[in-house]
């Protein structure tokens, strides 16, 4: 009897827990869209560039089961949100939704078939421009290697290694920003790179030369220990008679070239 009483009470939970999620007090009615500029703070949402796809992408939907790679996927295929990508989606019980999204920082310019593209740290074409002063110029090492340069997405790279090598210049674009919490900045002090065998050469605007060996390890530390030196205050680093190397093991050492 107890068995088959549990059993009865089991089924109802089930139908009880489906009628509830199903209800449609837990059905989407609200969506929000908060926008936020690259040192984080909170800009004025742009009221018309709320996609009207995100929104039947969202609302109506339940607030269990809708789809949270559909809405990111409506907002990057919206040409009109192109400078700006997901950075989480909050659910607000029981029935609204939050986006946030951070707008795109134009780092480098990539020049091909005589069209400047303007791409950000994770290589999405942000948009084409005609005044490249401002950025960082990779066209050199990178323009011949780039396949698809399509305002919106993602640079495809002909190769593994040129995606690892754009992987490794946005790292460095990255640590600069943390000492300085300006991406404008970065082309003030980065002038271009070179890549070799197994090493990375940075050049700054000031002359002095950073190179990182085996760049495919530890990056970020190597870079944030060798701007440290680089932007130190207690002698001068930054003249183009310098060069910061730090090896493989995270040695740091300076010299004049």
């Amino acid at each position: 009897m107890r068995k088959r009483m549990l059993v009865i009470f089991s089924i109802l939970l089930v139908i009880v827990i489906i009628v509830v999620l199903s209800s449609t007090v837990f059905t989407v009615q609200s969506s929000n869209i908060c926008f936020y500029n690259e040192d984080g703070s909170l800009s004025t949402t742009p009221q018309e560039l709320v996609s009207s796809d995100l929104s039947s992408s969202i609302r109506g939907k339940s607030i269990f089961f809708f789809s949270e790679s559909k809405a990111i996927e409506a907002i990057q295929s919206d040409p009109e949100l192109n400078q700006y990508f997901v950075v989480d989606v909050v659910r607000h019980f029981p029935n609204s939704v939050t986006i946030h999204l951070a707008k795109r920082n134009p780092i480098f310019v990539l020049r091909k078939e005589g069209k400047n593209y303007l791409l950000d740290t994770f290589g999405v074409v942000i948009a084409l421009i005609d005044d490249a002063s401002g950025y960082v110029d990779i066209t050199d090492d990178f323009s011949a290697y780039a396949i698809n340069l399509i305002v919106g997405q993602s640079v495809t790279w002909a190769n593994v290694e040129t995606g690892n090598q754009y992987k490794y210049i946005s790292c460095v674009a990255s640590t600069v920003w943390r000492f300085y919490y300006n991406f404008s900045s970065i082309n003030t002090i980065i002038k271009g790179f070179k890549f070799d065998k197994d090493r990375l050469t940075i050049f700054t605007r000031t002359g002095a030369e950073i190179v990182i060996l085996t760049p495919g390890e530890q990056l970020e530390t190597k870079c944030i220990l060798a701007f440290s030196v680089y932007a130190s205050e207690k002698e001068d680093n930054t003249t183009e008679k310098t060069i910061i190397m730090v090896d493989q093991k995270n040695r740091v050492s300076t010299a004049n070239k």
